[in-house]
């Protein structure tokens, strides 16, 4: 068995076929598109069926338990919140290949479709996938997310059409600490190499902005549960504190173009930028990762 393949618990090919049929109806349509070109965000209707993210949530369960169906080498080196660090953010990537609750809502064809209309994109390909869970309430700037783009750190990425699904697992609003975007901020040449994340400062960033003259307008993602959002790989988000008495529980899929490819971009601590799962997909001639390799980067949509 591929190391980075966790074993299916569900019919993946039954369960997204009794949705199939009801897809092309409620993927995207061109003003929604032009929408998402103009602002770098979308949102859809409730369009997630309650069964995916019923599993995802028994996932989650499992995965803080510390149940695990696979599990993955070298887990220091990206996002992996443990029991041990506390009452934080918890921010823990590549789930669906060490939980297979997961992987119903990760490989769903209603989110990669949509990804794929939103960038007029033929093909779509999983980048990655992470849960973000915010505990709730809290008093101090506990669980902000600072403001980043999503290029920012995929810089060894050739395509600038890399976008993310933002899909809350509980019903979720502002006082949860929802993301929030810059509207139109994907436009903003200046602003691209944002990285931020662990920064709990959400303020600064508005004065640089009014500096340069660009227009503030921010929207937070008010959502129902079986709604997700959108958004471009240069939008800049963020998102404050959980203030509420309920727990923020959200998945993030990772969507990448399917002739995205790798570009050698130097790493000032040495060597070059990579993705964690580059040295586990197959090689190219000129050595370089191969991002068609479907045992790694699996294919979930294609035209």
């Amino acid at each position: 068995m591929n190391m980075l393949a966790c074993p299916n618990l569900l019919d993946l090919d039954s369960l997204q076929a009794r949705f199939n049929q009801e897809i092309e109806a409620l993927l995207p349509r061109e003003e929604d598109v032009q929408f998402f070109e103009e602002h770098g965000w979308y949102v859809s209707p409730q369009v997630i069926p309650e069964e995916l993210l019923d599993l995802a949530l028994i996932g989650c369960d499992r995965f803080y338990r510390g149940e695990r169906d696979g599990d993955l080498p070298h887990m220091d080196r990206f996002a992996n919140w443990q029991p041990q660090d506390g009452n934080v953010l918890r921010n823990n990537e590549f789930v669906a290949r060490q939980i297979k609750e997961f992987q119903a809502l990760t490989y769903s064809p209603i989110v990669a479709g949509t990804a794929a209309r939103l960038s007029r994109s033929k093909a779509m390909r999983l980048l990655e996938e992470q849960i973000i869970y915010k505990p709730g309430p809290v008093t101090d700037w506990t669980g902000t997310v600072g403001w980043h783009t999503d290029l920012a750190y995929c810089s060894y990425c050739t395509s600038d059409k890399i976008l993310t699904a933002w899909i809350p697992l509980v019903d979720c609003d502002e006082t949860m600490g929802a993301v929030t975007y810059f509207d139109g901020s994907h436009q903003w040449e200046e602003f691209r190499d944002l990285k931020q994340f662990q920064q709990t400062d959400l303020d600064s960033l508005e004065t640089r902005l009014s500096e340069a003259g660009r227009p503030i307008h921010k929207v937070t993602m008010n959502l129902k549960r079986g709604q997700m959002s959108f958004h471009h790989g240069w939008t800049i988000h963020g998102s404050s504190p959980n203030r509420s008495d309920r727990p923020r529980i959200v998945m993030a899929i990772h969507f990448q173009p399917d002739g995205n490819a790798f570009q050698p971009v130097p790493n000032p601590k040495g060597g070059l930028f990579h993705h964690y799962l580059d040295p586990f997909c197959r090689k190219l001639p000129n050595g370089y990762p191969d991002y068609q390799d479907s045992s790694v980067y699996p294919l979930l949509w294609s035209e």
